[in-house]
């Protein structure tokens, strides 16, 4: 379904919340976040502890690299729905994005996600991006090490993995930050 017959559903049934979220996905598709923001605005403010609604005019307002006016509405829906994990971890990227500090944040993502990787990334961005590399390098060997216990006991228990490993992302960027810090020493 194109943008423009979501928009119109919309308009017919303006607190659908099924047809919002259409209205969104389709938004994001097709480049047209700023139409898609004022009828989920309203919906939200409707609505107001619908998290999802909130979620979604925090993601369009970061789609169009307004993260300042992103973090109130995922503030809302963090409110409405605190043990969301996917909230919690778009709030924490949001904060890092508008260049605020977001460990507390992601560390929040990460108590309700203890291992997703990308928001254990980010966790470690937000350390970096506040000066403290070594805490984000120390917590990156810690997931690696973590990652290689559990596939080698996948492996000795004959559960062979069918999903690539998300750890091994976490291996590149320690990589990254063990060369950027190699090469910053280099130069001073």
């Amino acid at each position: 379904m194109t943008f423009a017959a979501t928009l119109i559903r919309v308009a017919r049934a303006p607190d659908d919340v099924d047809e919002l979220d259409d209205l969104a996905r389709s938004a994001l598709a097709e480049n047209e976040e700023e139409r898609a923001l004022e009828p989920l605005i309203r919906a939200a403010q409707r609505a107001e502890r619908d998290a999802r609604l909130w979620q979604w005019v925090g993601l369009l307002e970061r789609a169009l690299d307004r993260h300042r006016r992103a973090l109130p509405a995922f503030d809302r829906a963090a409110r409405a729905a605190p043990a969301d994990a996917g909230i919690a971890h778009g709030r924490a990227r949001v904060a890092l994005e508008a260049g605020l500090p977001a460990v507390s944040l992601f560390e929040t993502a990460s108590r309700l996600a203890p291992s997703d990787a990308s928001v254990l990334l980010g966790r470690a961005a937000a350390r970096y991006a506040m000066g403290d590399a070594l805490t984000a390098l120390g917590e990156l060997d810690d997931s690696q090490r973590l990652s290689e216990e559990m596939m080698t006991f996948a492996f000795a228990s004959g559960h062979v993995p069918t999903i690539v490993n998300p750890y091994q992302h976490i291996a590149a960027t320690k990589l990254n930050f063990d060369l950027y810090d190699k090469q910053a020493h280099r130069t001073h």
